[in-house]
Parts: structure tokens; sequence; C-alpha cells
């Protein structure tokens, strides 16, 4: 499967702008003719994968970079690359002692994990109290009359341990909110974001440089749940780690070099996917 079919087609045309200018100075590869490097794991890179792949071709065109549907997520697509199914691993986490062995991972930074919603709702800003109330289902309508409908994810998934690490409150509302029967709950990042962008008063989280790489027309809400009331200041961001194995083929060594480079920060940038630091 391409890469590019994870970015809209209105897009692609705007990454060569920001090619022409940041590959130049990236090192030209030696010839490994016919290498396929299989990247997959977290579905919240896809996205941001693909519009690095693309940019890698200007420089290596002779390698092919495939992301396999669907997304496997973080530790299927660890054990994955374990398995010499995939050859480089996408991960919304850093890697764990219970992970396989013989591998390595290097974070390429953080991208803000957002609540966002689906069109007009009458409410720009979300607090603590305002997210127990809507997992509890206390809340269903937005103040402007329309429906609140909110997409879920897995309780194992990144996205919901961030969120239920909020405070013990938040935990116990989510957990309650997976319960109650006919609730939407996205199985990964692109399923995810399909639900958000064809969802009218939707409300879930996403990452900010997924929802600007796929253009989804999602309004960021500000929301006061990261700052409960007697807590520390707590930010929610999703870490973007390439995984690998120690032995790793040449190839895949210099893809995993490209994408953590200063050529591929100032692509993602001019993007409008900025990744912070490690935190």
């Amino acid at each position: 499967m391409k890469p590019a079919q994870y970015v809209p087609r209105r897009l692609r045309a705007l990454w060569f702008v920001a090619l022409l200018g940041a590959v130049a100075n990236f090192p030209v590869t030696p010839a490994w003719a016919d290498e396929t490097i299989k990247v997959g794991g977290s579905g919240a890179a896809y996205p941001l994968i693909s519009a690095l792949a693309s940019a890698y071709r200007e420089v290596t065109p002779n390698l092919e970079i495939q992301l396999p549907p669907p997304p496997l997520g973080s530790s299927a697509g660890i054990r994955a690359l374990a398995a010499s199914r995939l050859d480089v691993a996408i991960s919304g986490r850093v890697l764990q002692p219970t992970d396989p062995s013989g591998l390595t991972g290097v974070e390429l930074g953080r991208s803000p994990l957002a609540f966002v919603v689906n069109g007009p709702t009458g409410q720009d800003k979300l607090s603590h109290q305002d997210l127990i109330e809507i997992f509890l289902g206390q809340r269903k309508h937005w103040p402007n009359g329309s429906r609140l409908k909110l997409v879920l994810r897995p309780e194992s998934d990144v996205d919901s341990k961030l969120v239920s690490a909020l405070s013990p409150e938040i935990a116990r509302a989510l957990s309650d909110a997976r319960k109650r029967p006919g609730m939407a709950i996205a199985m990964n990042d692109l399923e995810n974001a399909e639900m958000l962008s064809h969802t009218p008063g939707a409300l879930g989280t996403i990452t900010l440089c997924q929802m600007n790489l796929q253009k989804l027309g999602l309004q960021d809400v500000a929301t006061e749940a990261a700052v409960p009331p007697n807590s520390a200041s707590h930010s929610l961001s999703r870490p973007f780690v390439v995984v690998m194995k120690q032995d790793a083929h040449p190839a895949v060594r210099h893809f995993a070099e490209f994408l953590s480079s200063a050529t591929a920060k100032r692509i993602l940038r001019d993007l409008k996917c900025p990744l912070g630091s490690e935190q």
C-alpha cells in the first residue's frame, strides 16, 4: 500500500514545496537496489510516515517504503517487528522491559493530544468537571442544542491511558462510558479520525499532528482538564518512537536516520506537524 494514501490529495502537492530545499541537505544513500522497507505500528503515525516516505524517495528512489494496512497499534507493531513481519515499527510509547529483546528505539518527538469536536457546539472550552459529566452520560447535548456524540478508544489504547491519567475521577468516568451500550469505540487511530470527521457533534481525542496532516476539519477544544483542581500541570502528548532491530539492514538504518533528522523535522514543521521534545 502506498504511503501517500494516508494524506489527502490536496495536501500532497504541498509536500514538494517543503521538500525541495529540505532533502537537498540530506546525504544521498548508497544504491540498495530493490529493497523494500515495511513500516507499521501506531495509526497516528501513518500520515506522518507517509509524508516523510514521500520525501525520502527524493534521495533514495530505488527503495520502496510500504505501510501495510490496517494499523497494528504500538504493541502489535513491535511484536510484528520482532517476528520480522515489519522492518520498522512506529510506536506511541517507549520500549518497555516486557517487549521482545533485540530491539532499539529512538523518539522522534511528541505531538500534543487534543480534545476535538466536529462542527459548531457553542462551547470552546471544557473543564475537568465538564469531561467527567460527559463521560458519565450526564450531558447529552452541546450548549447550542446539537447532539453530543462521544468517540472513545479501547481501554488498552495509549490515548485512553493518557486521558485516564488526568485524574482518578476522569479515569472512573471514562471506564463507565465504555460500559454503556451503543458507544462508538474507534479501534485504531485512522478509524478514530474517520469517525470524528464524519460524526457531527463528535467529541474525542487525536494528536494535532495527525489532525493537521489529514486536514480533518476538526476544532481543537481548549480544556482545563489537564490541570485538575489542586494538582500540578499535566500536558497531554503522545510520543512517536522509531523502533527497529539492533541488527537492522543498513537500508533500514538509513531510513530511520532520515526520520529523526533535522531534514525530517523541517518537513513536518512546514506541514504544520511540529514535534515537541522528549518529556
